[in-house]
């Protein structure tokens, strides 16, 4: 369970201001009395204090997104929820009253515990990918759609703005988890926390836990996410809860091991965790291939084609349908645009797909770029022992 307290800025500067808890998602911004809040899951919190209560009623507009609008139920005690304004995927409603506040969005029960979502990973800032899911998704309804991980290329602040322009526009809730590419630009990983999500949180659908982690890093988890994880998985337990654990970067994949966790010891505490606590299902992706596997008896489930270079001939673009039902989950792959399916053109896409980010980034290449490729290329060895920058005291 995740939460999130924040004191807006203004409390700084005026006592009177509210402070806003929220459990199942998290507070994106507070301005002009307007609480932004994305959600999390499909069970929401949110506490309201009004430190100087004997001024008065005091009256605040909370607009919640990434949740299903049109299904929430709505819960109160103290004050006054008035003027709710539904859409798919978000509320936007009034809130009056004095000191304690508190204000629950459940979705309704529901009469199975089956459901489906939409899978996908490694998008790498090919948004056109995304809009066509999301467009999908509109006409197959699923529960929710969860992107895991490498949602940009460069981690840079366009991206991001152009990746919420996108998100604001699905049909249904859409949660992430951190890749690496999301991080690779200067302030990248603030942006996702501040945009899109924790850094590692867990939710529950009907009799399921959902717990997304965060292994953006080569050698994998840390040490104190370890901790976070080792009590979801009793709390899941507990409750008795089907577990489904996703994360970018999976611990293990045959023939790909590189590219999976570099630290042998979190490869094996990972595995001993998943294997101890029963896990139904573990998604990764990070690598851009569909692979499915079992490793100490746990189905592991790694797709990385939403987006990024392919490596094989054979791969194709894709995203999952997947199908929880009360004996066993089933994936069902819908393929996306490709490229030309050689070997050559992929690593052409790969190349092509690096050099614009360093280009973008670093100061260096774009001077390089602006010499022209065959003058660097076809420097004598003379030439090349001589620097192509000189620096400048």
């Amino acid at each position: 369970m995740n939460t999130t307290t924040i004191l807006p800025p203004e409390r700084r500067r005026q006592s009177d201001q509210p402070v806003i808890t929220v459990r199942g998602g998290f507070l994106r911004s507070f301005e002009h009395n307007v609480a932004l809040i994305r959600g999390l899951g499909f069970q929401m919190q949110i506490k309201i204090f009004q430190p100087l209560a004997s001024h008065g009623r005091f009256s605040l507009t909370l607009l919640v997104e990434n949740i299903r609008g049109d299904d929430i139920v709505i819960k109160h005690q103290g004050g006054e929820v008035r003027h709710v304004i539904r859409a798919k995927t978000s509320v936007m409603c009034e809130v009056t009253g004095s000191g304690f506040q508190t204000i629950s969005l459940v979705s309704p029960a529901s009469q199975t515990d089956e459901f489906d979502f939409i899978f996908c990973g490694d998008i790498h800032g090919r948004f056109q990918n995304l809009q066509q899911i999301l467009t999908s998704a509109a006409a197959l309804n699923p529960l929710f759609v969860l992107v895991n991980g490498d949602l940009t290329h460069s981690g840079r602040l366009a991206e991001y703005h152009i990746l919420a322009d996108i998100l604001n526009k699905s049909h249904v809730p859409l949660f992430t988890s951190m890749g690496n590419h999301d991080k690779r630009a200067r302030g990248g990983r603030a942006t996702y926390r501040r945009m899109l999500a924790p850094f590692y949180y867990s939710f529950g659908v009907r009799d399921c836990r959902f717990i997304v982690l965060d292994s953006s890093r080569k050698r994998g988890l840390q040490r104190f996410q370890y901790k976070w994880l080792e009590r979801e998985l009793h709390l899941a337990r507990h409750q008795r809860q089907r577990i489904f654990v996703v994360l970018h970067r999976p611990p293990v994949c045959p023939k790909y091991n590189y590219l999976s966790f570099s630290a042998t010891s979190n490869i094996r505490r990972f595995l001993r965790l998943m294997e101890a606590f029963q896990v139904e299902m573990v998604f990764g992706s990070h690598i851009h291939v569909l692979t499915e596997f079992r490793a100490r008896n746990v189905p592991y489930v790694v797709t990385g084609g939403g987006g990024g270079a392919l490596w094989q001939p054979s791969n194709v673009h894709h995203y999952l349908h997947v199908f929880v039902r009360k004996r066993g989950v089933e994936l069902q792959v819908i393929p996306l645009p490709t490229p030309e399916a050689k070997v050559s053109q992929r690593l052409k896409d790969a190349i092509k797909l690096n050099l614009e980010h360093h280009l973008a980034t670093n100061r260096r290449l774009k001077h390089a770029a602006t010499l022209g490729t065959t003058s660097l290329a076809h420097r004598t060895p003379a030439e090349r022992k001589r620097p192509l920058w000189k620096r400048n005291h």
